[in-house]
């Protein structure tokens, strides 16, 4: 029998996302969870000028988040007393409920670091007096360290125009990021930090009018700011950004609609619709988007979405079904040998790829206290290179085959590399504060690398190296031609600034796979 070479790869690359400790995670279909609010809107300042629409913004998140199921303390034009009397009233009460949200809508300024919202009687004379005068936001952000269990949401569509002209002389506009928050909160703003938001032409102003629209839509928390950071940068002509710091664990949706489909077996209809189940909402209350997934699987079997069976599929075949709500999906296929599932998320007017392949061919490493998933790749001749301009290679498309091979489903992590570095005597990589644990190496040498392959070689008597060029890119096209490595989709196979909105890694395995079954 042919011996087959074990081939490990690290990556040295920083993915950039966040991570924080496993809290439990809110999904669709979740509709009796505990929700409060405290909303503030401020526009008749009594020593400077009126905004025309805060209140507006406040009356107009009050009416959705009361339909969306939250219990709403509501302050309009409120004083610095009455601003910290609600939120005193916030703090006893969260404690009671899973989701707690607070929005605010008026002026604000910044003052030596700390990040100031300016009830209407506020004089501030000079900024000595912001710590007076003002309401600090670091009172609500303290509540929410207090009860990290809940999911906690921060929404400041502050920083308007035309401030007082003594607090541009007493402080700055636009807010600072708030460094330290609670796990299992999301902090929003109406802009990036230093500049200001606009107060709309019409009866809202521009973040808070595009907010509430993705609100009301079947999709997770962060894809609602992530698409309202689209549209509002969009409507301003990128004068306005607006930005998120995310310690969001688990999934959250404002819409409680069970995500379900319906029992029609015939799997030779590719336009069988998914539509949602009998909910707490009515047609005029939700905004139902869709987008398409195309599975591909050599695995035969029953393939179900959110526990509903859509129809039987044969083994190395694809279907595309239209018109899948969008948002978090859990998928399953049961075959004869062997059952698999996992998640897919669909967005609007966009292609999910679920791609299913065999478990068979994975098998786990487990000599001398390792414990390395890996996967068995067959051999073929592929054409290795690319001439889209856009691509990272310059390299001339070439016909290259490579043999058989077996390579590490995953990154490898620093548990698996501080293994090396313990027996080793060699000093661990920086993790940069971001954690280790299961969590891809970061801050490794092609020489590091180069001695952890020939360290796993010794202590399992099989012969460990880097993959070849020709294998990497072979190991990564996944038998696919896909932009990404496993999705035309960016999101569904790969963490970057535009999802993760801050710094860090995250564990291993989190995203869906090529079509190798390689993350």
């Amino acid at each position: 029998m042919r011996t087959l070479k074990l081939i490990t790869t690290i990556i040295v690359m920083i993915a950039i996302t966040t991570g924080a400790t496993a809290q439990r995670g809110l999904k669709i279909g979740e509709a009796n969870e505990k929700r409060i609010a405290l909303v503030i809107g401020n526009s008749d300042y009594k020593h400077g000028g009126k905004l025309k629409n805060p209140v507006n913004d406040a009356n107009l998140l009050i009416e959705t988040l009361e339909n969306l199921g939250f219990t709403v303390i509501k302050k309009t034009n409120a004083t610095l007393r009455e601003m910290q009397i609600a939120t005193a009233n916030f703090a006893k009460k969260i404690k009671d409920y899973k989701v707690a949200l607070f929005f605010y809508a008026g002026h604000g300024i910044q003052v030596d670091g700390e990040n100031y919202l300016i009830p209407i009687d506020a004089k501030l004379d000079d900024r000595t007096m912001a710590q007076f005068d003002a309401f600090n936001i670091s009172f609500v952000n303290n509540v929410f360290m207090q009860n990290n269990d809940n999911i906690n949401i921060m929404i400041l569509d502050a920083c308007r125009n035309d401030p007082f002209r003594s607090w541009i002389r007493g402080g700055e506009r636009g807010f600072k990021k708030i460094d330290k928050s609670a796990s299992g909160t999301i902090i929003a703003f109406a802009t990036q930090p230093g500049a200001t938001a606009d107060d709309g032409r019409g009866a809202n102003g521009l973040y808070t009018t595009h907010l509430v629209k993705q609100m009301k839509k079947n999709q997770d928390i962060e894809d609602v700011f992530k698409q309202t950071r689209i549209a509002v940068s969009k409507a301003s002509n990128k004068k306005q950004v607006p930005q998120e710091w995310s310690s969001l664990m688990g999934d959250f949706y404002f819409t409680t609609i069970n995500s379900g489909g319906n029992n029609n077996n015939n799997n030779n209809n590719n336009n069988n619709n998914i539509e949602p189940e009998e909910g707490s909402w009515s047609d005029e209350e939700v905004v139902y988007t869709y987008g398409k997934i195309k599975i591909n699987t050599n695995i035969a079997g029953s393939f179900y979405l959110n526990g509903k069976k859509l129809g039987y599929l044969n083994a190395n075949t694809r279907r595309t079904r239209d018109k899948i709500l969008t948002g978090r999906h859990t998928y399953k296929i049961v075959g004869t040998n062997e059952t698999q599932t996992g998640n897919i998320t669909v967005y609007e007017n966009q292609t999910a790829y679920i791609e299913i392949k065999s478990t068979n061919d994975d098998f786990t490493v487990t000599d001398a206290g390792l414990n390395i998933k890996m996967r068995r790749i067959k051999g073929g001749t592929f054409t290795m290179g690319s001439n889209d301009s856009n691509a990272d290679s310059d390299e001339t498309p070439h016909t290259v085959t490579v043999s058989n091979f077996a390579i590490m489903k995953y990154e490898v992590t620093f548990a698996e590399y501080d293994k090396f570095c313990d027996a080793t005597g060699r000093g661990k990589p920086d993790d940069q504060g971001w954690g280790r644990g299961s969590r891809p190496v970061i801050n490794v040498s092609w020489n590091d690398a180069v001695a952890y392959a020939k360290w796993l070689s010794k202590k399992t008597g099989k012969t460990w190296r880097l993959p070849t060029e020709a294998e990497w890119e072979y190991a990564a096209k996944g038998g696919e031609n896909c932009k990404y490595a496993g999705s035309d989709n960016i999101e569904s196979v790969a963490w970057y600034t535009v999802t993760t909105n801050d710094k860090g890694t995250k564990p291993v395995g989190q995203k869906s796979p090529n079509g190798y079954g390689l993350y």
